[in-house]
């Protein structure tokens, strides 16, 4: 599922949005896009990620591909961020309790995440 956050004005959100939103929100200066894909196949994130929002292809290149150590790279207009997120399950599918280091690959510009 992908799911898109959209903030014209402080204290206001839209939630109702579709992908095809998406180009028009990214060329208002004033609002803040949060867009979320990371359910999806790869090929869907590989498309958004070089089609919509025209990240250099390294960069995109990059968020496909797991096993990063944190980083930030500047690309001058965004930045593309690699964290690592911990999890604890208090109980997994075996009944054990586990812990998780997930990668979180994000992309900042000056109005979208």
């Amino acid at each position: 599922m992908i799911r898109i956050l959209y903030s014209p004005t402080e204290n206001q959100y839209r939630t109702d949005l579709e992908l095809a939103d998406v180009p028009s929100l990214l060329t208002d200066l004033q609002g803040l896009l949060w867009l979320d894909f990371s359910e999806e196949p790869l090929q869907v994130g590989e498309n958004i990620l070089r089609t919509i929002f025209n990240f250099h292809p390294l960069a995109v290149d990059d968020a496909l591909r797991e096993a990063h150590v944190p980083k930030i790279d500047d690309w001058q207009e965004y930045l593309y961020v690699v964290l690592r997120a911990f999890t604890y399950i208090k109980e997994n599918e075996e009944g054990d309790e586990e812990t998780q280091v997930p990668e979180l690959d994000i992309f900042v510009g000056h109005h979208f995440v």
